[in-house]
């Protein structure tokens, strides 16, 4: 019982920590890509997808959306046919191995304040969406290292109840 207490508890901090890192990779690259999205610079926007699979081997591939929805950078592998409507998206299963993440890629104006005219020259407005980030993430190592924590747990268990066995009738 404690076995599977132990074990269950441990695969959702895997799942757990594949999700956070997939929603803080996403947003990090939603922001990095603010100035080369409003500015167009394919190339630029192309090396941080390319990030995406450096940073977390789990990555298995990353996409920059423009705000006409026109894929400006890519890389890995991707399924954009199997991908929802563009919008915030935190770990939404995508088929039985992929997890998605979307973040929208945000300009936002800050207000800046005039010294010599005493005012507020530029009202701050609300951010606006330029485009979107797209993450999928590979379950496979996941379901790899859960498999591992199964077949050890069952082996402990195994040897336990062997030994306790053993122990009670000696």
């Amino acid at each position: 019982l404690l076995t599977s207490v132990f074990l269950l508890r441990e695969i959702a901090n895997l799942e757990q920590g594949l999700h956070t890192r997939g929603v803080a990779i996403s947003r990090q690259m939603a922001s990095a890509a603010e100035y080369g999205v409003f500015s167009g610079q394919h190339d630029t926007l192309g090396a941080l997808a390319a990030t995406a699979q450096h940073i977390d081997p789990d990555a298995r591939g990353a996409a920059i959306i423009d705000g006409r929805g026109s894929l400006v950078a890519r890389s890995g592998t991707l399924s954009p046919s199997l991908w929802p409507d563009l919008g915030p998206i935190e770990g939404r299963p995508l088929g039985s191995n992929v997890l998605l993440f979307i973040a929208p890629v945000r300009r936002t104006a800050l207000p800046v304040d005039d010294i010599y005219a005493g005012s507020v020259s530029a009202r701050a407005t609300g951010p606006t969406t330029l485009g979107h980030v797209v993450v999928e993430f590979s379950l496979q190592e996941v379901s790899a290292k859960s498999e591992r924590l199964i077949a050890a747990g069952i082996l402990i268990a195994v040897l336990g109840a062997g030994l306790g066995g053993w122990l009670a009738l000696r």
